[in-house]
């Protein structure tokens, strides 16, 4: 399976980290040089965000950031393969990577989308379908609710092909976008998750979040409207959880680092 890391071409050091970390299991990677906000005028911008209707402005970077993954998403759909890694460089990879990063016949026929990472900050409960067992205690489930972070994922051909078709004008983070179900994209997509996670977010600063946290200082009320609302919707998810677990055969939990609890 090919495998995909993108870096800006001013953080040389990152890919340092993440090449030596996938070396160290006989895995190669495939630099995608990612775009650079820095760079990025407003006329290309506004361009880029027509029709933008978030609960919020994008930030320069974050269109940066999908459009980074859009490249990728061009050389998966412009190769030949069925299915290919799509990595950030700012992860820590788990010592068992190497018994599927190499090989596809574990994935599913179905898989539109694989989600290999899990996040140890924002680790909160999401709701999985049936689980199947892969290798080991590796297991493999439907992805029923949002879990954000695109720091590692599989994608198919065809995917790749359909998200460049969706993605002209960027409306969105790219992982609200494919991991966000309250929009439209993930509810129409088979999305699978590995758990425990092969991969989890580093703790290396993001290269967004100053500028995140700015246009939050700037529009207080709006953000804290969003965290009243996120409060109300946590609570009512954890009382949708408790039925999940209590009958059906599905899951609702928190998705652990493989070799961490």
């Amino acid at each position: 399976m090919k495998l995909y890391v993108i870096n800006l071409d001013r953080s040389p050091e990152r890919l340092a980290a993440v090449t030596a970390q996938f070396q160290a299991q006989g895995l190669e990677l495939t630099r995608i040089a990612a775009f650079d906000a820095k760079f990025m005028d407003e006329e290309t911008y506004q361009k880029l965000t027509i029709g933008q209707n978030y609960i919020r402005p994008l930030i320069m970077g974050e269109v940066a950031c999908f459009l980074s993954h859009r490249l990728v998403w061009q050389k998966i759909a412009e190769g030949s393969a069925p299915y290919a890694a799509v990595f950030e460089d700012d992860i820590v990879l788990s010592s068992r990577a190497r018994l599927l990063l190499h090989k596809t016949d574990w994935i599913p026929r179905d898989t539109h989308i694989i989600k290999l990472e899990t996040h140890r900050r924002f680790n909160r409960k999401i709701w999985l379908g049936a689980s199947r067992m892969i290798d080991n205690d590796l297991k493999i489930a439907p992805l029923k609710s949002t879990h954000l972070c695109t720091g590692a994922y599989i994608v198919s051909r065809g995917m790749a092909n359909q998200l460049l078709q969706e993605t002209e004008h960027i409306l969105l983070p790219v992982d609200d976008f494919l991991f966000g179900f309250e929009y439209n994209f993930a509810h129409k997509r088979i999305i699978y998750q590995l758990d425990p996670a092969l991969v989890v977010q580093s703790d290396m600063p993001s290269i967004l979040e100053p500028a995140r946290r700015q246009l939050n200082k700037q529009d207080f009320l709006q953000t804290f409207k969003r965290k009243t609302k996120r409060i109300s919707r946590k609570s009512w998810l954890e009382l949708r959880g408790l039925g999940i677990n209590l009958l059906t055969q599905e899951q609702w939990k928190r998705i652990p680092f493989d070799g961490e609890e």
